[in-house]
């Protein structure tokens, strides 16, 4: 179930990564800033996927009608009838059961243990960081403060109070070209790039499996950069003077994955970054807005229909939908408090090791004597799949009827089957649970079969 999870996780957040792709495209072309849309998808990634896994029963309305690609509500595990009222073949759902179980745990360990690895990283690229900072000169440029690294920056460092950072070997350059960095850097600091940046790469605690969300994170810093990029060029620094400056310095310098906007970048960055900046924002294209708007949109509309993998199909009103559900024959309670839904609607309960039927004869001994008598004697017959609430001392509890015969008596009939069977318990973790299964009972008037 974790696995199947993680795939949706992974599948919402392409599509997503797909919408900020359009919607970077479509703002660009009118020279608006991008990376909100790529902070977004961001956090969309991480949000929506975690929202599901956590509360899978109201999200499910987003997932609209489809098709029984991911039965969760029950397990199958056996059919009854008065000629094979036999216990389930357990053993192969019990081995399923025990492997899905074993691949879930150690995808529950990898992934905190991914999550431990990862915020380690971090912190200690901040404590070597802070052990660099205590060697750092303030100095003044264009009558502002910074401080002079050895190596590091050009960057904006600092949550709480930032403080631009430049090198040594940056000062040795052309003033002209100082200018020009450091104003890309003010403005960083300015619009609180380096604060958003340092969120994105956070976000990548949660998810460090998901390799979309890291492809994302490094868009965002590209779309953070193309914004300031764009900033200064606004504020009157000239293209050419900007471009200079990017060949100069763009790729000398990198903080790798710590959270800082810097002017530095990788080598393919700094082309694309050129790109902008040479060519002037083109005359605004009225089909080429309109086809990323549309993939875009599409993207959305993808990932609120994606069906959730812990839900059930849902129907128009959000409820769980069952078919077949006759008033006649099935006990159904009326809706109840969030946390008692899982006794009184069927959902999928997990556990280790399936229930086993304990009383066989007796059901089909029931199952005879249930069958009603005109019925029998006209040659009617029918199977009725009904959902069974089993409790931890293996009790039916309650039973909805799933699918009916068509026949409300038989129905009814095996209602009251259903609530005399007994059974070993559902154990999960070593301790009984109790579950939904779904159980067939079948009435038929074949020889052989009383």
């Amino acid at each position: 179930m974790l696995a199947l999870w993680m795939a949706y996780a992974v599948v919402v957040s392409a599509l997503l990564g797909l919408g900020a792709l359009a919607g970077e495209r479509a703002l660009g072309a009118h020279g608006r800033q991008v990376r909100w849309v790529w902070m977004a998808a961001l956090v969309g990634s991480v949000a929506i996927p975690i929202g599901v896994f956590l509360a899978p029963q109201p999200l499910t309305v987003l997932s609209g009608p489809v098709a029984d690609a991911l039965p969760m509500l029950s397990t199958r595990g056996w059919t009854a009838s008065p000629g094979d009222a036999t216990s389930p073949g357990s053993d192969a759902g019990a081995s399923a059961v025990r492997v899905a179980s074993t691949i879930a745990t150690a995808l529950t360990w990898a992934w905190a243990l991914g999550t431990v690895l990862f915020i380690g990283y971090l912190a200690g690229a901040y404590a070597t960081l802070r052990r660099e900072m205590r060697e750092w000169r303030p100095r003044r440029v264009l009558d502002a403060p910074v401080l002079v690294s050895e190596g590091r920056g050009p960057a904006v460092v600092g949550f709480v109070r930032s403080a631009i950072v430049i090198p040594a070997w940056l000062l040795e350059l052309d003033e002209v070209l100082v200018r020009a960095v450091f104003r890309h850097e003010r403005e960083h600091e300015r619009a609180g790039d380096h604060r958003l940046y340092g969120l994105g790469v956070a976000l990548l605690a949660a998810t460090p499996w998901n390799p979309v969300t890291w492809w994302l994170v490094a868009r965002l810093r590209l779309a953070i950069e193309f914004d300031c990029d764009r900033r200064v060029l606004d504020g009157g620094v000239a293209r050419r003077e900007y471009a200079d400056a990017l060949i100069a310095v763009g790729t000398r310098a990198s903080d790798g994955w710590l959270p800082t906007a810097a002017f530095a970048d990788r080598k393919t960055g700094v082309e694309r970054r050129l790109r902008r900046v040479v060519e002037p924002i083109t005359e605004f294209r009225r089909r080429r807005t309109i086809s990323a708007s549309g993939l875009a949109a599409l993207a959305i509309i993808l990932v609120l229909g994606a069906p959730p993998p812990n839900g059930a199909p849902a129907g128009a009103d959000g409820e769980q939908s069952l078919e077949g559900m006759p008033g006649e024959a099935s006990p159904w309670l009326p809706p109840q408090r969030p946390e008692a839904l899982s006794s009184t609607r069927p959902s999928f309960l997990p556990y280790d090791r399936p229930p086993a039927l304990r009383n066989i004869e007796e059901v089909r001994d029931r199952l005879n004597r249930f069958y009603p008598a005109a019925l029998r004697d006209d040659g009617i017959e029918g199977r009725v799949e009904l959902w069974l609430y089993i409790d931890q001392a293996g009790e039916v509890e309650r039973f909805v009827t799933k699918t009916s015969s068509g026949v409300a008596r038989l129905d009814e009939a095996a209602g009251e089957v259903a609530m005399t069977m007994r059974f070993s318990p559902a154990v999960n973790r070593d301790r009984p649970t109790s579950v939904w299964v779904s159980q067939w009972l079948t009435f038929t008037t074949a020889p052989g079969s009383q």
